[in-house]
């Protein structure tokens, strides 16, 4: 997990990342992740100056798409980064 961090820090600042706390989502990732180590990372899609900050599977809730690119960007460094 602190390497995820680190990448995203030195990719976006260190104040685009923050830790959460436990969630019980209905994703398979646990089972996964018995077989191979990993991290679950969330793109922060929030911004209420276009009226994108409803919670998921709420009818109000809109993505703020230009976020989109900056978890694109996140995945080519990811690789990157392992390949090195």
């Amino acid at each position: 997990i602190q390497a995820i961090a680190s990448l995203i820090g030195k990719t976006f600042g260190p104040e685009a990342y923050s830790y959460i706390d436990p969630v019980m989502p209905g994703e398979d990732f646990s089972a996964f992740q018995a077989d191979c180590p990993g991290a679950f990372v969330e793109l922060g899609t929030r911004n209420p100056l276009k009226g994108s900050d409803q919670p998921h599977h709420n009818s109000g809730y809109r993505m703020d798409e230009d976020a989109l690119a900056y978890g694109v960007e996140y995945f080519v460094r990811l690789v990157q980064d392992r390949l090195v």
